[in-house]
């Protein structure tokens, strides 16, 4: 074959067919297209053979598709053939080189067939470019260069003879060839840049030029200037032509030029050439390249190379920090799933954490919520699907949570978002009953488990800088934990207790953190106990022990539970409650804030719940003493309307808090409705509930101190035994 070319004797179609069928059986491929053992004399014969099939590809007609990429997949696993035989292994693999070029050349006319057929050939060799055997990558990145010098000629209207092998010269460009295109319009012949993926393909060699192999290193600097030059000599699609400055395109260009002649002739430090390169790179990519690179960044981060991996990350982080404002929210997400991936990869706890440390790169350069959110997606998404404990290398995960506690801005913005998690109200299910939360979806739970545990993580491994974001935020995470404990005793209480022990988990973090060793004895003791009275309990006693631990964060912890008790689920409208019941008792020095939650606490015992009906009453004759007389009027009020409650333990309640209120009220707060008391007591003297008639009737006798004041003949009509024949007898 070699010898029919060289004389110009023409094959016929079909004997061509025949003899390269014949040549490919001569590449030692098994049955499961893995390479054979090879001896001496066939690899001899083989490298002759690959310059037999470069022939027979550079024929016209050109190949169809098919057959070229089954010429590829026959041919390129030689690029992993061990290093001996030196001499005929290096003469094997430049002809594969030559071979790779012809196909490249028989493509097609136009340039969007080459570009196709160039990626084809680059994502072929991508898996020797990123071996972990050096003399893989050197194979790979010296085939890749070559067939990028094949495509710059193609583009500029030279081609190099099919039998040639070229030089790494970057500014080598073959002259002359069998065919020519220079009758074709130059828009047909010319890809536009697009088409070249410049994103996928830098990211690709970037690791390399990072690798601990010098010579692959000067050949992948090579690749990525050779990539920029060509596509600065394409043309670009209208909708991103003015995405570039060529102005600074140019000097960059240059610059990467420079690099290539500087590591040709001297040795230079190789972390300042790789940082050159990196800068050089951030600005010839355009928007959408750099979307492309960054979401392609999984494989480069998790390079076979150490070295390569971290320098890969190192050039991440760059990009972010200097490009992170071209990138919009879906770009965001997308990167964030690819560094996530990442983290998830890599077990070496150097790489991972250096992952992190771009993921919170891009949370504190872009829109961190969605990184946020992202990353709690895939926790919950873990949480319910996989036992995290047993992950080998640890759940990256909650290394991300860490890595977010501990930054010094991303602290606080990350415990604001776990907050208003917390704070999300549920969906109720329940339409016939405000708030009467039944069940959440499984989604829900994942979200809130892992919310949960995001907090934990936070209070736990956060350090001095999580510690700071806490204290600061203090009001917000007890009033987040207490509404959120009572929204999960109303789960418990029907069954699901894995998600209050989640909370506890949380909440017993934070007393830690926090230093308050009694609020967490009180957790202890009682914190899964789910039957309503003992969690109401338990609340109270959690805002009693805040109160005195801290009693500088009562008012900013009472605005934010003041404002819950509008919220749609019942069980944290109870919590609120009870929570306020007891802060209203510490409120005294803070005159402000005590009107303020009388004004709630008298708007809401009106509520659906019962429950939060009497905690409000509890709360308003519990405010202080030496305020109690300026609320007096009201707090009888609310007192005279629960009194006809349609709820008897509502009722009960308010005759309980009547008793307390009458040992510091005046005559005149109690004048205008004293009647109104005593025929409502009376009512509830009949009551078949002991207790209920005993307090009725303790209340009726502590009202008669105020009959000698102006109501004094009505009072002693209603006290009369002929005005309710039988009402004393009990």
């Amino acid at each position: 074959v070699i010898s029919a070319a060289e004389i110009g004797i023409s094959f016929p179609l079909q004997r061509r067919d025949q003899l390269l069928e014949y040549v490919l059986t001569l590449m030692g491929r098994d049955q499961s297209d893995d390479l054979v053992d090879f001896s001496i004399e066939l690899l001899q014969t083989q490298t002759v053979a690959l310059s037999a099939c470069t022939t027979l590809v550079s024929i016209e007609p050109r190949l169809p598709m098919e057959t070229r990429n089954r010429v590829m997949k026959a041919t390129l696993g030689f690029f992993a053939l061990p290093t001996e035989p030196s001499n005929i292994v290096e003469s094997l693999i430049t002809n594969l080189i030559i071979l790779l070029g012809a196909i490249l050349l028989t493509s097609g006319e136009d340039g969007r067939s080459r570009a196709e057929q160039l990626l084809h050939i680059l994502r072929q060799l991508d898996p020797y470019v990123s071996a972990s055997a050096e003399h893989q990558r050197r194979r790979g990145c010296v085939a890749v260069h070559e067939v990028l010098v094949k495509f710059r000629n193609l583009c500029s209207g030279g081609f190099g003879a099919s039998g040639s092998y070229p030089t790494l010269s970057l500014k080598h460009i073959d002259q002359g060839g069998p065919r020519g295109s220079s009758s074709l319009p130059s828009a047909f012949v010319l890809p536009n840049r697009d088409s070249l993926s410049l994103g996928e393909r830098i990211m690709a060699y970037l690791p390399r030029c990072a690798d601990t192999d010098d010579e692959v290193r000067k050949v992948a600097i090579q690749i990525i200037a050779l990539f920029f030059n060509i596509s600065l000599s394409l043309p670009k699609q209208k909708t991103s032509a003015n995405d570039i400055d060529l102005e600074s395109s140019y000097g960059a260009l240059s610059s990467l030029e420079d690099i290539v002649s500087i590591i040709r002739r001297a040795s230079v430090d190789q972390i300042e050439v790789f940082h050159r390169v990196v800068s050089s790179v951030c600005i010839l990519l355009s928007k959408d390249e750099l979307v492309v690179l960054l979401h392609s960044c999984t494989l480069a981060a998790c390079d076979k190379v150490k070295q390569s991996a971290d320098g890969s990350i190192q050039a991440i982080i760059v990009f972010i920090i200097r490009r992170g404002k071209d990138l919009r929210e879906a770009d965001v997400l997308r990167t964030t799933q690819s560094l996530l991936s990442s983290a998830i990869a890599l077990t070496d706890k150097h790489s991972r954490q250096e992952v992190l440390n771009a993921i919170s790169c891009l949370a504190e350069n872009t829109n961190h919520i969605v990184v946020f959110d992202e990353v709690l997606f895939v926790a919950g998404r873990d949480i319910c699907t996989k036992d995290i404990t047993r992950i080998r290398g640890g759940w990256a995960i909650q290394d991300v949570f860490y890595v977010f506690s501990q930054h010094k801005v991303l602290a606080t913005l990350f415990l604001e978002y776990i907050l208003s998690i917390l704070h999300k109200e549920p969906v109720a299910t329940n339409d016939s009953e405000k708030g009467e939360i039944n069940s959440e979806s499984s989604a829900d739970d994942c979200i809130l488990q892992a919310t949960m545990f995001a907090l934990n993580a936070f209070l736990r491994g956060g350090g001095k800088v999580g510690k700071q974001a806490v204290e600061q935020s203090y009001p917000s995470v007890l009033s987040a934990l207490i509404l959120k404990l009572g929204g999960l005793h109303g789960l418990a209480e029907l069954g699901r207790n894995e998600l209050l022990r989640s909370l506890l988990i949380a909440f017993q973090s934070f007393c830690d953190c926090v230093g308050d060793v009694e609020m967490g004895k009180i957790l202890a003791r009682d914190g899964e106990r789910t039957e309503k009275e003992k969690w109401i309990d338990l609340v109270q006693e959690v805002a009693c022990s805040s109160s005195v631990k801290r009693p500088n964060e009562v008012l900013p912890t009472c605005v934010i539970l003041s404002k819950s008790l509008d919220r749609n689920q019942r069980a944290e409208r109870e919590a609120a409650a009870a929570a306020l019941s007891e802060f209203i008792r510490h409120s005294e020095k803070e005159p402000a804030l005590l009107e303020q939650m009388v004004e709630e606490l008298c708007q809401h015992v009106t509520d659906d719940s019962p429950t939060v009906r009497s905690l409000c009453l509890r709360g308003l004759v519990q405010i202080p003493e030496s305020h109690i007389l300026n609320y007096i009027q009201q707090v009888l009020g609310v007192i005279l309307a629960l009194l006809e409650d349609a709820t008897e333990s509502v009722q009960l309640t308010a005759v309980q808090c009547l008793l307390t209120v009458l040992n510091v009220s005046e005559q005149d707060a109690v004048d205008p409705i004293l009647i109104s008391l005593l025929v409502r007591l009376r009512n509830l003297q009949i009551s078949m509930n002991t207790k209920m008639r005993s307090n009725a009737f303790a209340a009726y006798g502590a009202l008669s101190a105020y009959g000698a004041g102006s109501q004094h003949h009505a009072f002693l009509e209603q006290v009369t035994p002929s005005s309710h024949s039988g009402c004393f007898n009990i």
